[in-house]
C-alpha cells in the first residue's frame, strides 16, 4: 500500500529504497543495488514497519516511515504511529532546516537545559557507556528508531543515541524532523551532521543543550 501511494505521486524516474527490498521503482520493479543514493534525483526512503519485533509480540510501539529525498537532500517525510494515531511530518527548505509538524501543528523543540532534566531514548549499543547514561534523568529503550527520533523532536525525550547499526530508512524522516524542530543530529563517532545514505551509521539526535553536553563524550569514545 505504501509503494502504491508513492507510485501515484512520484516524479518520473523516481526510485524507492526500502528495508524490505533494496532499490526498486515505485511499481516494485527491481533496479541496480549498486546505485549511490545521493545521486538519485528523487529517492523515496521507506520503512513500512519500524519496530518489527514489537509488532510481532503485540507491543504497540511501531511506526511507518516515508521520506522523499532529492539529490542527497531531504525534502519531506512523515512518521505515522498507527496505534496512537499520531503523525510526525517534516518539510525541508533548500536553504534551511524547514518545518516540523506533530499532527499538523508546528513543532518548536523546548530545550530541557541539560541532560539532567531529560530522558534519553537509547539504542542497544549505548548500554556500554554508563558515563553517558548517568548524565540523564532516566532512560527508555523501546526498539523503534523512527519513533525515538519523533519523540525527541517533540521533546518527550531529550535525546536519542545509537552507536552504529542504523540504515537510511531508520532516520531518513526522523533526523530531518529533529533538526527542523530546533534540535541537532550528528554521527556520534565523527560529529558530522551528514548522515550517510550508504551503509549503516549511529546517531545522536538531541535538544541543543543536551547535544552539546553528550556529543563530546561519544566523540571521545570513537
Amino acid at each position: 500500500l505504501v509503494l502504491r501511494g508513492i507510485d501515484e505521486i512520484a516524479a518520473p524516474g523516481a526510485l524507492v529504497l526500502a528495508e524490505e527490498g533494496g532499490f526498486t521503482r515505485p511499481d516494485g520493479t527491481k533496479v541496480d543495488d549498486d546505485l549511490d543514493p545521493a545521486t538519485v534525483e528523487e529517492l523515496w526512503i521507506v520503512d513500512p514497519l519500524d519496530g518489527t519485533i514489537n509488532f510481532a509480540h503485540n507491543i504497540p510501539h511501531f511506526a511507518v516511515s516515508v521520506a522523499c529525498w532529492r539529490s542527497g537532500r531531504p525534502v519531506a517525510g512523515a512518521i505515522v504511529d498507527p496505534m496512537v494515531g499520531e503523525t510526525f511530518s517534516v518539510e525541508v527548505d533548500a536553504d534551511g532546516p524547514g518545518r516540523a509538524y506533530h499532527d499538523g501543528q508546528l513543532v518548536q523543540l523546548r530545550d530541557p537545559d541539560g541532560a539532567g532534566n531529560a530522558l534519553v531514548y537509547l539504542g542497544s549499543s549505548v548500554r556500554r557507556l554508563p558515563e553517558v547514561i548517568a548524565r540523564f534523568r532516566g532512560t527508555r529503550q523501546l526498539a523503534s528508531a523512527c519513533l525515538a527520533l519523533a519523540w525527541t523532536g517533540v521533546g518527550r525525550t531529550g535525546a536519542y543515541i545509537q552507536r552504529g547499526g542504523l540504515n537510511p530508512w531508520d532516520w531518513g524522516v526522523g533526523a530531518p524532523f529533529v533538526v527542523a524542530a530546533g534540535g541537532v543530529a550528528t554521527v556520534p563517532e565523527t560529529g558530522s551532521p551528514d548522515l550517510p545514505l550508504v551503509g549503516t551509521t549511529g546517531i545522536i539526535a538531541a535538544a541543543p543543550s543536551v547535544h552539546a553536553e553528550i556529543a563530546p563524550l561519544l566523540l571521545a569514545e570513537g
